[in-house]
């Protein structure tokens, strides 16, 4: 963000420069939102993505409706958005590392992406 406090403009950091600040203290109570957004990806709404067991404990296993997922991608993204694991080519996944709370399992492809919510207990 840089600019006035009051109403900052904001870049993404691959943009930021050396002076790239806000001009000014941010008024006491002030609080800024940010969404993750992903634009120009289109979601898979029928993915037919099935994820087991929910909640888990130690290994997640995902099935894909056409059988194909080696076709696809996955990742595990925390609530934040933040890429917590990269996944092998494979349909089962070891989550014990994990801390207990919601994570999601991020199916991509060519064509886009879609989420799952799962529980690591």
């Amino acid at each position: 963000m840089s600019g006035d406090p009051q109403s900052p403009e904001v870049f993404n950091y691959k943009d930021m420069g050396d002076d790239d600040a806000l001009d000014g203290t941010i008024p006491n109570g002030t609080i800024y939102k940010f969404a993750y957004r992903v634009s120009g990806v289109q979601s898979l709404e029928s993915s037919g993505l099935s994820i087991y067991p929910n909640p888990v404990e130690d290994v997640l296993s995902f099935e894909v409706k056409d059988g194909e997922w080696k076709n696809y991608t996955f990742s595990i993204v925390d609530l934040l958005g933040n890429t917590i694991k990269e996944l092998p080519k494979s349909n089962r996944v070891d989550v014990k590392d994990l801390n207990s709370g919601v994570y999601f399992l991020m199916m991509q492809s060519a064509e886009g992406y879609s989420m799952h919510k799962f529980i690591k207990k």
